[in-house]
Formats: C-alpha cells, structure tokens, sequence
C-alpha cells in the first residue's frame, strides 16, 4: 500500500504539469448562447468589421467612434467605417429612444431598462451574421447616468455582440450584462477574435 501512494501522487503531478492537458480557453462566443433578444444568435461571420454610423446623436456620435477605434486596435480584428449600409456591412449603429423594440422594455427615467440591444437581421449561407443592427437608447444616452465612459463603454460592449461576444458572468468586464465603466475587452474576449477566420 506505500508503494502504491508515491506511485499514484506521481502520476497526479505528471497529469497537472504535462504540456497541452490544460483546456483552452473559449471565449463565451454567441455562436452557441448569444441569444439577442429578438430570437436570433450574434454570429460574427469574420474579424474584418465593417460598420455604419447611422446620424447618431450628439449623446452616442463621439462614444461611437471612440469605442469603434479602440475595437480597431484589439488583437485579431480590423474594423472599417463605410459610407453607406449594404447587405453585407457588418454592423450599423442607431440610436432612438425606443420604447419596444424587440419587445423589451426600453430605458426610461425612474424605471430603468434596455439601454443598448445588438441584433443580427441577416444570416450568410454559413449560417453566421453577415449584418448586426445596434440600437442605443437616447433616453439613457442624454440622461445625467450616462457618463461619457458609460456610453463609449456600451458601444464596446454592443460591438462585442456583434463581433460574437456573449455577455459573462463576471463582474469587472466590458461584456457583463449590466453597464459599466470599463474600456476593454479581456484576454477571454480576444481569444475568440483570434477563432474568428
């Protein structure tokens, strides 16, 4: 029975330190999860990002092109403004202040609700989202609880929907459920760029 113990303890240290066991780390990608809301899955179809500004408001314009030009910077994705929408662009931004779209409920003062909603309107013939509309709410976007990083901050996360990126349970992270402050994507996040072709 002694001999078997260093045996066995020997074999768990082999098994902890082998190169290559470890799993690799996935990111919470919507291709199997990223329900959007509207019944449709965020599928990014490549890490080459074309985008359209649709006459965004004073509240989202320059949070918009802040939070799209640090996406441009990540690791794996390259992402380009166009003058105009197509059918194969990959995300066009709006902004309004909805009150149903999607039948969620919309932010309002006093009530709170959706502030931003990413949604895929077109799939390509490999079954990934060859266009996502972005919608931003502007009664959340003019209100004084929408500071200048938390909105740069949802346009992040909403581009993170349409790169792929579902939302994650941790807190701390620009794809949480729930707005924050924060800037960038995690390393959790680029690792699923890099898995896109």
């Amino acid at each position: 029975m002694s001999r078997a113990r260093p045996i066995l303890l020997l074999l768990v240290i082999a098994l902890l330190v082998i190169p290559g066991t470890a799993a690799p780390a996935q990111a919470n990608w919507a291709g199997a999860t990223g329900d959007t809301g509207c019944g449709d899955l965020n599928k990014a179809d490549n890490r080459d990002h074309t985008y359209y500004e649709s006459s965004l408001s004073t509240a989202f314009n320059g949070p918009a092109t802040y939070g799209l030009n640090y996406v441009d910077s990540v690791a794996y994705v390259s992402t380009t403004s166009v003058s105009a929408p197509t059918g194969t662009t990959d995300q066009v931004i709006y902004d309004n202040a909805y009150t149903s779209y999607c039948n969620r409920p919309w932010w309002r003062p006093g009530s709170g609700g959706t502030i931003g909603n990413t949604r895929c309107v077109s799939d390509n013939s490999a079954n990934e989202c060859e266009k996502h509309e972005v919608r931003l709410s502007t009664s959340w976007g003019n209100s004084s609880s929408a500071t200048l990083s938390k909105r740069r901050s949802l346009v992040i996360h909403e581009t993170g929907h349409a790169l792929g990126l579902s939302h994650r349970s941790v807190s701390g992270e620009v794809m949480q459920p729930s707005i924050t402050s924060i800037l960038t994507f995690t390393s959790h996040d680029i690792d699923h760029f890099a898995s896109l072709s």
